[in-house]
């Protein structure tokens, strides 16, 4: 930088303006990157605070449906010839007198939607095992994003699949982790693997009742 003494200018060379503009560069980075990380954190905060008030009302919903379906083993606990074939057996119900398909059916690797499911020995009147249920309502999982299979299996047990289908990805991902960590690794586990669990953040599976069979694909459960 280089004074005028006849006109008292300052003179600013090349050089300089190339290190003046340099900084002003660096200074625009680095609010750039300041900006990012603030709001990231609102972001991190914001996902944070949704998954911590939203988890205890999943796992609220989780043990109420098993509480419903324990309504129906203990209020009908009776084995019934559901196929109608002469005989009660495994055919009938593999997991007596836990609630069956809507169809009166049950096995298979499917299942059928919860919320279908029938009590078998109750009076068809009442074996709607959800619908037919007073005052029930789940606080979270019936919002219409979520599938929810129920399995009656001769080899899994009876098992509740929670399958997220709309909805903000990074946010289910954290939620099923938390909910599976506030459970023991039997009672619960995520599953990323098999359809419809290998996309939309993955599925819980939530065991009522739970076979040696059961198939597992976290450790820590025999």
């Amino acid at each position: 930088m280089q004074m005028n003494n006849k006109m008292g200018f300052i003179r600013v060379t090349h050089q300089q303006q190339g290190s003046i503009v340099l900084y002003l560069l660096a200074g625009i980075a680095m609010l750039a990157t300041i900006t990012f990380y603030i709001t990231q954190g609102v972001k991190e905060q914001r996902l944070n605070r949704q998954v911590t008030e939203n988890v205890p009302m999943i796992i609220n919903d989780l043990y109420k449906i098993e509480s419903i379906i324990n309504r129906c083993v203990l209020t009908y606990p009776d084995p019934i010839d559901v196929d109608a074939d002469g005989d009660i057996d495994a055919n009938d119900n593999p997991n007596m007198p836990y609630p069956v398909y809507n169809d009166l059916s049950s096995g298979g690797t499917d299942g059928d939607d919860l919320l279908d499911i029938k009590c078998p020995a109750a009076p068809t009147a009442d074996n709607d095992v959800f619908k037919n249920q007073i005052g029930y309502k789940l606080a979270f999982l019936n919002n219409g994003n979520y599938d929810l299979n129920y399995l009656n299996s001769s080899t899994e047990g009876i098992r509740l699949q929670i399958h997220r289908t709309a909805g903000n990805d990074a946010w289910w991902s954290e939620a099923r982790d938390r909910i599976d960590g506030k459970m023991s690794s039997c009672k619960t586990e995520v599953n990323t693997t098999v359809t419809p669990c290998d996309t939309g953040g993955g599925c819980i599976h939530f065991w009522i009742k739970r076979m040696g069979t059961s198939a597992s694909v976290e450790p820590g459960c025999p």
